[in-house]
């Protein structure tokens, strides 16, 4: 039955929030502390954020795998990395060897811009990791992942890399304003002011400190 739960919650790490039954009552209260962790970043919301991940954690903390544990790390780093936060996955890299998992080591390694060997291992950011991989990345690429989460991480990894362009940042924007995600809107506000020079620049900046306020 725990093994039900684990692929469950990389349904949550690699497209985010699964509607599928959950077991045990710990199971459920994880994935549902998860699910508010993620959604509380990227509003911008970094408060509740902390308070529903140290839940999450809490939770994670009764399966004997580690497993749920790792998978709740990763979702952390990941959404760092989103919110263009400086992030090293310490916890996911404290308990790594115990529990020894190729994928959530590809995953992890992908976020921190790391050597990954198998990148069938990356589950639906495999074709984006390959565009990557080939400096040919494309609105598309992003359009592809199917959640707000999924492509808040991946474009992320596309401007990590040196290879955003305008199309993807004004997607992400507007995406983010779409899904109610302000502080992930402000994360690609800002962003954008890379592509932009006078008034249009200084447009963007006054609704920046507009937003923010």
């Amino acid at each position: 039955m725990i093994r039900v739960f684990i692929v469950t919650l990389l349904a949550v790490l690699f497209t985010s929030c699964s509607s599928s039954p959950l077991p045990y009552a710990w199971q459920a209260q994880a994935k549902l502390h998860l699910d508010k962790y993620q959604e509380m970043m990227l509003k911008g919301d970094f408060f509740q954020a902390k308070y529903y991940l140290d839940d999450a954690i809490k939770e994670a903390k009764n399966d004997v795998t580690l497993e749920t544990l790792a998978i709740v790390y990763l979702t952390q780093c990941a959404m760092e990395m989103a919110m263009n936060q400086k992030t090293s996955c310490k916890e996911y890299q404290e308990i790594k060897n115990v529990l020894v998992k190729p994928s959530f080591d590809a995953y992890a390694h992908m976020i921190l811009n790391q050597t990954v060997n198998d990148s069938d291992r990356l589950g639906k950011y495999r074709s984006l990791f390959l565009s990557i991989k080939k400096k040919e990345v494309s609105l598309s690429d992003i359009q592809s992942l199917e959640t707000i989460y999924t492509q808040a991480i991946g474009s992320m990894l596309v401007y990590d890399r040196g290879l955003i362009n305008e199309k993807i940042t004004n997607y992400m924007i507007d995406r983010a304003s779409l899904k109610n995600m302000k502080g992930l809107m402000l994360v690609w506000l800002n962003i954008a002011q890379t592509f932009m020079t006078g008034q249009k620049l200084e447009r963007v900046e006054s609704q920046i400190k507009i937003l923010s306020d």
